[in-house]
């Protein structure tokens, strides 16, 4: 068996490998994704993992942008 590795990349700076899944969202869900595959299939287990990892990352971004605003800015023009 492969070993395969998930990683995490919030620089966008895309390595080589056989898949790439980028998303994108709210707390309350994913609002958009990508997903370019290399090789012939990806499992739904690595898939799953890798969804989950966005997850967590989308969170913790989102966490660590809502510390770094003052206050809520409202709707400005």
């Amino acid at each position: 068996m492969a070993r395969s590795e998930l990683l995490t990349d919030l620089a966008g700076l895309e390595e080589d490998g056989d898949m790439t899944l980028t998303v994108a969202g709210t707390r309350n869900g994913v609002t958009a994704v990508q997903l370019e595959v290399s090789t012939t299939g990806v499992s739904v287990d690595t898939l799953t993992a890798a969804l989950q990892q966005a997850r967590m990352a989308r969170l913790r971004l989102l966490d660590v942008m809502e510390a770094a605003l003052p206050a809520e800015r409202g709707n400005q023009v």
